[in-house]
């Protein structure tokens, strides 16, 4: 194992970083094709790579994954077309889990959110006769309630599991 903690703390913001860039790189290229995912990727490591605070472990390079990541996964579940409970489901989980970390992550989440419901009242408006906009709304209750349930279920795993991790494995005192 790594001994010193200030060099761990670097390899695990580098690694951070590292992940980050993978993530921006393939969301770029599916948003805007190969050409400019490549060079999301390029430029953002010669940025990142030529600043002097690169080795220098503190909560930006440790937060910078959680956005990008959320917006990636958002991505990919979209392209698979995913089940939606288990998108938000996950979503909602990065995001409490970047949150820990760092709090930008939920303007990616917002902006995510304002993405789907603009999807939603485009899909009801669409509708031609007021029984398939009847239906279209109540679908939509349907999905919101169990998004809802989604997003409830995800926040209470992922407080679990940072306040999990903040206590850390200590041992248990059971003798009166």
């Amino acid at each position: 194992g790594v001994e010193d903690r200030y060099l761990a703390l670097v390899i695990g913001g580098s690694v951070n970083i590292v992940i980050a860039l993978f993530c921006m790189g393939v969301s770029a290229k599916w948003a805007f094709g190969y050409r400019v995912g490549y060079l999301a990727i390029v430029f953002g490591a010669f940025f990142i790579g030529s600043s002097p605070w690169f080795y220098v472990p503190y909560s930006d390079s440790y937060g910078i994954l959680w956005p990008i990541l959320l917006v990636f996964l958002y991505q990919l579940f979209e392209k698979y077309r995913i089940h939606y409970f288990i998108k938000w489901f996950c979503l909602t989980f990065v995001t409490c889990i970047g949150y820990s970390i760092k709090p930008t992550v939920l303007f990616a989440f917002a902006a995510i959110v304002l993405v789907e419901l603009a999807a939603v009242v485009r899909a009801i408006r669409g509708k031609q006769c007021y029984r398939d906009r009847k239906g279209a709304i109540k679908r939509t209750c349907l999905h919101s309630l169990k998004l809802c349930m989604a997003v409830v279920l995800s926040v209470v795993v992922s407080s679990s599991a940072v306040s999990f991790s903040e206590k850390g494995l200590r041992p248990v005192d059971n003798s009166c």
